[in-house]
């Protein structure tokens, strides 16, 4: 689809109203920028949606899209799967999305 149309599309999209900042799990920092919990295992990062510039949509699926976001402050780029809960729940593939989940950790 040409950029134009995409972003076209995008636009006539309705906005979902959602909570102002939204956990997210990241992928394990460098050893030397890792916080430790009082019993000394490793915490990783806590990650907002703030904390990114969506700068492309890479595909689009049946629970919506994955975004290619770059972090703001390391530079460093991730795809970011964004999922309609309800529509998740409705069709009945939870443990589909938590499969995927485990397979990709």
């Amino acid at each position: 689809m040409p950029p134009a149309q995409a972003a076209s599309r995008e636009a006539r999209r309705p906005a979902r109203p959602g909570p102002e900042r939204v956990p997210m799990e990241a992928p394990e920092p460098a050893p030397e920028s890792r916080a430790e919990a009082p019993d000394g295992a490793p915490q990783p990062p806590s990650y907002h949606l703030q904390d990114f510039d969506t700068l492309a949509t890479v595909g689009t699926g049946t629970f919506r899209g994955v975004q290619l976001v770059k972090e703001k402050t390391a530079k460093h780029f991730f795809a970011l799967k964004v999922m309609s809960i309800p529509d998740v729940i409705r069709l009945k593939q939870e443990q589909h999305v938590h499969n995927e989940k485990s397979v990709l950790k």
